[in-house]
């Protein structure tokens, strides 16, 4: 994945900020990582197995790769075993709640 130019900026902005540790600056390094990673692969793959099990793969960038590896890696072992991939719609960059999810559909 190749980074933005703006995600290295931030990135730069976080390492020229005092910490109080260097576990402090870990932390926000990581924490920057993620919230980056999870903004831009927002699909996964879920594989659901024998009884009430799944697995969850990704996250993947793109709709599309997703939609690749069902099929190829991400296959059921039987009939049961079915797999699938869906957006995943970070909360921590959503403002409010999403309440027509949760509403019945007529």
């Amino acid at each position: 994945m190749r980074h933005r130019p703006t995600e290295v900026r931030e990135l730069i902005a976080l390492l020229d900020r005092e910490h109080d540790s260097v576990e402090d600056l870990a932390q926000d390094v990581l924490d920057l990582l993620m919230e980056i990673k999870w903004s831009r692969a927002p699909y996964i793959a879920i594989q659901r197995h024998s009884g009430p099990h799944f697995t969850a793969w990704g996250p993947y960038a793109t709709r599309g790769e997703a939609e690749r590896d069902v099929g190829k890696r991400i296959v059921g072992g039987n009939v049961a075993e079915v797999a699938y991939f869906c957006k995943v719609w970070n909360k921590d960059v959503i403002d409010g709640e999403r309440p027509e999810i949760w509403e019945e559909k007529e």
